[in-house]
């Protein structure tokens, strides 16, 4: 094929190939290679852009008018030929300026040393030097040209106001200064709609037929007129919000008299102007209709919309404080007693949670909607399986409109219907039905990311995950756990060195997640071998070794043992290794561990319920009861009963452990009387309340051996539904130590017709 040879500074070309193109315009695109016009064409190109970005975030701060930015446009497209007309001539100039430096200097050899090959030529060199640094300043420039727009524009101008309030002119002889009578409505009208919408803090002395006028010269929408006076020696304040463009009235009242005080009249008033405007379209406040209806005051409603924006942000103790400041404002605010124990309840303080509920119970005003879904939520706090969850569906069913019974429900779900036969899959509806009725609930978009890996959704999780917030303090847990199951396999061997600087706690839940998880089993056993890190603390190393003998398959027991004794042989109680042995291994410590909690009851040193319910003693205490249930004769069960009635008075009502540990000694005594009915009636009020949220890193606090030993007195006595409600338990109760049943719960599944948990 023939070929040409451009010259210098070209590869060849192919004209045959380009042989419809005129043979002048391939001169032409040669020529333009050669003499760096086309670089200088990208250049401008890129610069233009620059200019463009720049224009469309510095043009409206300095106040220029949209023809600004189009006429900036004409004249970067119009003086392109100009440039492209001067880059092909200076690069001519620059050709013949190079070659007269290259002429040889009178007295000096005439003879050059050939340059050697594939070095540029030196009318070349000279020419990319001398564009370079043009060309580096012209891209500095463009690129900090906004930055110094910005900086020389100052502070953008602030936004026009929402309102101008005024106050009349010439008020009365003896009627109130002006001014503080705004002052009534404006505070909490400003605490109301927040930071974004501006009301003036000085509120304007004119005439009322002003008002429009002047709202519409400072480019307000609307005026309010506020005025303060005395009607029988009495305080009065009235409001009128009028549309500043039509002069249209849109709202007239008046708050004072005696009826309530000036605070609660400008607060009310306040709120009715902030509906009117809702109505209108100008604002969202964002609130289910029954939380808007359900207070009179825009101070409450303000301090209830903060704790929920604070909620939302994974804030829990400013939210339980704002929540607190709204009640205070509005004393008959029922949603505010409400959220408020949610708060409470999510810092895991479920006594206080109760509290609350049981002060906005005793309110006398208190509607029919709001008493079924309180009562719902101290059923939820009492952690009464089957109670709450019964009293949410009801508060679903004749109050669908409330956003909070369906979280109720989805928590209750999530939370308890492991307990109560439910699959776990069975929140997800309702949590999802919360979530579109309110976008200020607490943010549970967690629950819903755990629900949609189980279920291999992966385009669910990562919307959920996207949509939690990044303060969430389980983010990166989601975020993790999404990795392994549909992460790269780059992406999952980048978070196995990220997840050896996690502390105990991250580790756990991730560890948590994956355990739950039957196809992940081995996922979580390599995130328990991280926490046996050599230089880990040995409260981490501990806790690695008892997840390794929750996840151990039957032929691995004796590896875990051997690791945990390694680690933390010499523990005096690990509720994990007691555990264990209660699920059926031989573990002889565990043994030893029951003789010593044994003298430690019959010195008096336990039962305590006035210690927290996570405490070590407490623990050990219920691991004592289960292992009396499964093993104890008639005299230890009742020396534990009366034990336990001696120390029940100092447990808060939330604790159930002194009525479900009772009622499992009953049950074992029942069962030494061979009276099966008494039995199945006492286990079941032992399973009756659960001890979330100290459920899935607390092996013995979930009642699974007397969970265990109804599963097999239904199938013997033909209850296979009874059974089936338990088996489900042992899948669905999100408890890490159910796992260690796992083996003998695949063969009572068989023998009930029970199909494997998903």
């Amino acid at each position: 094929m023939k070929r040409t040879d451009p010259g210098p500074g070209g590869p060849p070309m192919n004209i045959r190939r380009n042989a419809l193109l005129p043979r002048r315009l391939l001169r032409f695109l040669r020529d333009a290679r050669e003499r760096k016009v086309l670089h200088t064409l990208a250049i401008y190109i890129a610069v233009a852009w620059g200019a463009m970005v720049g224009a469309t975030e510095v043009f409206p701060q300095l106040g220029l008018p949209d023809g600004a930015f189009h006429l900036l446009v004409a004249v970067l497209v119009l003086a392109l030929p100009a440039v492209l007309f001067v880059s092909w001539h200076f690069d001519v100039l620059l050709e013949q300026a190079g070659s007269r430096d290259e002429r040889p200097v009178r007295g000096a050899p005439a003879h050059r040393e050939p340059e050697e090959a594939g070095s540029p030529e030196p009318g070349q060199g000279l020419r990319r030097r001398r564009l370079a640094v043009p060309t580096a300043l012209v891209v500095v420039a463009a690129l900090g040209a906004p930055f110094l727009f910005r900086a020389l524009a100052g502070d953008p101008p602030p936004p026009p106001p929402l309102l101008v309030v005024s106050v009349p002119a010439a008020p009365a002889a003896d009627a109130p200064p002006p001014t503080p009578g705004a002052e009534w409505v404006r505070r909490p009208l400003e605490l109301l709609l927040g930071p974004e919408v501006a009301v003036p803090s000085d509120p304007l002395i004119q005439p009322a037929s002003r008002a429009a006028t002047v709202a519409v010269e400072r480019g307000a929408p609307y005026a309010l007129e506020v005025e303060l006076f005395t009607m029988e020696s009495r305080p009065v304040l009235r409001v009128g919000l009028i549309e500043a463009s039509t002069g249209r009235r849109l709202l007239e009242a008046t708050g004072g008299g005696g009826a309530e005080t000036l605070a609660e009249a400008g607060s009310r008033l306040a709120l009715e102007v902030a509906r009117v405007l809702d109505g209108e379209e100008v604002i969202s406040l964002r609130l289910p209709g029954p939380v808007a209806a359900a207070t009179g005051s825009a101070t409450a409603l303000a301090h209830y919309l903060e704790g929920s924006r604070r909620f939302v942000a994974g804030d829990f103790e400013g939210a339980a404080d704002a929540f607190d400041r709204a009640v205070q404002s509005d004393s008959s605010f029922a949603p505010a007693y409400y959220r408020l124990a949610i708060a409470e309840r999510w810092r895991w303080d479920y006594d206080h949670g109760l509290v609350h509920i049981e002060a906005g119970l005793a309110r006398a005003t208190l509607s029919p909607r709001w008493r079924a879904l309180f009562e719902a939520q101290r059923a939820y706090l009492m952690k009464e399986v089957d109670a709450s969850i019964a009293a949410f569906q009801q508060v679903t069913l004749h109050y669908p409109e409330l956003p909070d019974g369906w979280l109720g429900l989805g928590e209750a779900l999530f939370h308890y219907g492991g307990f109560g036969g439910h699959r776990l899959q069975d929140a997800r509806a309702p949590l999802e039905r919360a979530l579109r009725g309110d976008s200020l609930l607490p943010p549970i978009h967690h629950h819903l990311v755990e629900l949609a890996i189980y279920r291999r959704d992966p385009v669910a999780a990562a919307q959920l995950i996207e949509a939690t917030p990044q303060g969430h303090p389980v983010r990166r847990i989601l975020e993790a756990a999404y990795t392994i199951n549909f992460g790269s396999q780059r992406a999952r061997a980048d978070l196995e060195e990220t997840l050896r600087r996690w502390t105990l706690r991250d580790l756990s839940l991730l560890f948590a997640h994956l355990a739950f998880d039957p196809v992940r089993r081995e996922q979580a056993r390599a995130v328990a071998e991280v926490l046996l890190d050599e230089d880990r603390p040995p409260a981490d190393r501990r806790r690695g070794a008892e997840y390794l003998i929750a996840v151990a398959p039957p032929g691995g027991r004796e590896a875990a043992l051997e690791t945990w004794r390694r680690v933390a042989g010499r523990e005096a109680f690990d509720p994990w290794v007691v555990a264990a042995h209660q699920a059926g291994w031989e573990i002889p410590e565990a043994r030893a561990m029951m003789a010593s909690l044994r003298a430690r009851v019959h010195a008096g040193e336990m039962p305590r319920f006035d210690i927290p319910t996570n405490d070590a003693g407490r623990r050990a205490f219920r691991g004592l009861v289960h292992e009396v249930f499964l093993h104890g004769d008639s005299l230890e069960v009742a020396s534990l009963i009366t034990a336990i009635a001696a120390a029940a008075p100092d447990a808060p009502p939330t604790d159930p452990d002194p009525r479900v540990l009772t009622a499992a000694l009953e049950a074992r005594r029942a069962l030494l009387a061979a009276d099966t009915a008494a039995a199945i009636d006492a286990l079941l009020r032992a399973t009756a309340r659960t001890q979330e949220p100290y459920v899935t890193f607390y092996p013995l606090g979930t009642m699974a051996p007397e969970r265990l030993t109804l599963i097999r007195i239904a199938l013997a006595t033909g209850g296979h539904g009874l059974a089936r409600r338990w088996i489900v338990s042992f899948g669905n109760a999100q408890s890490v130590g159910d796992l260690l049943y796992r083996s003998t719960i695949d063969d009572l599944r068989a023998a009930a017709r029970e199909e494997p948990i998903p």
